[in-house]
């Protein structure tokens, strides 16, 4: 299972005869090889970002049992992405903007700092704080000889 399709892909671009025009030199016929290939391109790069990631907990290809929107999304981008650089060795600005756009989503889904599954939250940061006292900040009559207490530990 694919995170897209051919018809999402052409109609990204603005329709077949666009499509044609980016997968064919001649502008002939659509080259569905190059469109299934970048699909596949696309799939990998986002599994190596989402692998191990929450929620995504199927095989290479098909890591959520429904396709999240963003990984639908990032998968049109990034095989548009592949299929210019393929034939045209050039990428429009805004298929530039858009794809980095995407792999910024990605690292920062790898990083556990969003998740794509709407069910569930991203993991949380560590935010825990190291609190210490010295002679100075604590009353030695009611805290000797303690520099910090169990409950400040946490998350150290």
């Amino acid at each position: 299972m694919a995170y897209c399709t051919s018809d999402q892909i052409s109609s990204a671009v603005g329709g077949a005869a666009r499509l044609v025009q980016i997968t064919d030199p001649t502008n002939t016929t659509l080259n569905t090889g190059a469109v299934t290939s970048a699909i596949a391109k696309a799939d990998a790069v986002i599994d190596s970002y989402a692998t191990g990631t929450g929620g995504a907990t199927g095989t290479a290809g098909a890591l959520w049992s429904s396709t999240p929107t963003a990984a639908n999304q990032a998968a049109i981008i990034i095989a548009v992405y592949t299929l210019y650089l393929r034939l045209w060795d050039s990428v429009p600005a805004e298929w530039v903007g858009e794809y980095e756009r995407v792999v910024e989503q990605l690292v920062d889904l790898s990083k556990g700092r969003v998740s794509w599954v709407a069910s569930e939250d991203p993991p949380q940061q560590n935010i825990g704080r190291v609190y210490y006292f010295t002679s100075n900040t604590a009353d030695r009559a009611t805290t000797p000889n303690r520099r910090t207490t169990r409950g400040t530990l946490d998350k150290l």
